[in-house]
């Protein structure tokens, strides 16, 4: 039985006060996770993921709680559920034993992308 993922549009708005525009495809967003005024980063509402080229970041909804908050799958999922009301599109329950988090935590290319830190602020924010 698959369980409901947080939707990446209100986990977007909740952390960084991003609106992600109701539109079908790979939708160009400002990086919250580093400064820049061009566009580097992308959000697909059907894949329910974001990612960042400049980062090698590749995120859904429960990765951003994870990162964000400092905490495990099972308080992320808790978190989602309180705060998103389990979100918007399925997925599979983790097998024991293996990770939840996938191919993304791995690095696509080299030995890996910059580490990020919880908490980065996208500059030049709207929010107070």
């Amino acid at each position: 039985m698959a369980e409901q993922k947080p939707d990446i549009r209100e986990v977007l708005r909740h952390f960084y006060g991003i609106e992600v525009r109701e539109r079908g495809g790979w939708q160009k967003i400002l990086c919250p996770l580093h400064p820049e005024e061009n566009p580097s980063a992308s959000v697909s509402i059907e894949k329910q993921r974001w990612s960042c080229f400049v980062c090698d970041v590749r995120e859904d909804g429960y990765d951003v709680i994870r990162r964000e908050l400092g905490i495990g799958f099972r308080e992320a999922r808790e978190f989602a559920h309180e705060r998103f009301s389990g979100g918007g599109t399925g997925v599979l329950r983790a097998v024991r034993g293996e990770s939840g988090r996938g191919v993304h935590e791995r690095p696509r290319f080299g030995t890996g992308g910059n580490p990020i830190r919880g908490g980065i602020r996208r500059f030049g924010s709207n929010r107070a």
